[in-house]
């Protein structure tokens, strides 16, 4: 007889059990970020088994979903297959503005730029002129055509300029572009609206800060400098950890923390997260010089390449798209 028998499957039951809750809660926590990109005041579907339909739990009406997310571990990884489920059930519905602000949370960028050259002010309502030039802001900053970003961040802000989104958008592109009294302007405005919290761990000083859907100033450019000026160990790592998870989609983010990481004694970790940024989004230039400097440094040190394979098409990149580090950050 197997007297383990019983416990063994009481501990399978229960990290099921775990998995599916994680699941049902991360699935209700995308739908929230995603009506909050788009401008929605709530989202929610009424889910039902594919089988019976009847009423169900998200882990049970999206069975195969569950089954991807098992194999994902990233936040950021598993948040974009939630968003593309709902993209794909609401897509048609969303207005031009909507579908580029999603397209640029699942890092599809240049799709996002398609959409942006494709569309006319003639298809945009006038009391939604702001989200779009808004949209079309994000994609430029996000594909770190700084100028571009600036130029429709200051359209949007004109167009309402009591939305704080925008003016955050505002104030990361002037921050990009060198204007940093004008962006330092902004972020201080927006920190002086934030009441102070009675609980002041990590988690709830970013929640307040810099998520989506509750912070006063949601900037990847921002959390950096925070993220910098923490001094314990701990607390740094907690709120590295969260500003990846809230920040990812953002390649200057990305890029910004391997430099840091580098900059700290962990030139292991900001080339993994270098080299790992440049395969997804290859046309990024600061990124691939800079993944050379690494190359070039690891070389050297080790007396063999690393990645001679990655190594070889980054310098093909290069050449053939004749980028040069002029004006750009450069790593030490």
């Amino acid at each position: 007889m197997n007297i383990f028998k019983g416990f063994g499957n009481n501990g399978e039951s229960n990290n099921n059990r775990k998995q599916q809750t994680q699941f049902d809660l991360e699935w209700q926590n995308a739908l929230t970020r995603f009506a909050t990109i788009t401008g929605m005041e709530s989202l929610n579907f009424n889910l039902q088994h594919p089988e019976t339909r009847q009423p169900a739990p998200p882990h049970q009406a999206l069975p195969d979903i569950f089954k991807e997310w098992l194999e994902i571990d990233s936040t950021w990884d598993r948040r974009r297959v939630f968003f593309e489920v709902i993209y794909q059930i609401i897509g048609k519905h969303l207005k031009t503005w909507q579908t580029i602000n999603i397209l640029i949370a699942i890092r599809r960028p240049l799709d996002a730029l398609d959409l942006v050259e494709q569309a006319t002010l003639e298809n945009i309502e006038e009391q939604e002129v702001g989200f779009y030039y808004a949209a079309v802001a994000e994609t430029f900053f996000t594909l770190t055509y700084y100028e571009q970003a600036l130029e429709y961040a200051q359209k949007a802000h004109q167009a309402a300029a009591n939305n704080s989104y925008f003016e955050i958008l505002l104030a990361d592109a002037y921050t990009a572009n060198n204007c940093c009294d004008e962006a330092n302007a902004i972020y201080t405005k927006r920190m002086n609206s934030l009441t102070p919290p009675e609980n002041n761990s990590i988690p709830r000083m970013f929640s307040d800060l810099f998520a989506r859907e509750t912070g006063v100033v949601h900037s990847p450019i921002f959390a950096m400098t925070v993220g910098k000026s923490l001094r314990d160990p701990t607390q740094a790592e907690e709120f590295w950890n969260l500003a990846e998870n809230e920040f990812y989609h953002s390649p200057y983010f990305r890029m910004h923390h391997a430099y840091h990481l580098t900059n700290h004694g962990k030139a292991e970790q900001g080339l993994a997260k270098l080299a790992v940024l440049v395969q997804e989004m290859p046309w990024l230039q600061e990124a691939n010089l800079n993944l050379i400097q690494y190359f070039d440094s690891f070389n050297a040190t080790l007396g063999k390449q690393i990645m001679p394979e990655l190594e070889a098409e980054v310098r093909q990149r290069i050449k053939e798209k004749g980028w040069t580090t002029e004006g750009m950050t450069a790593v030490e």
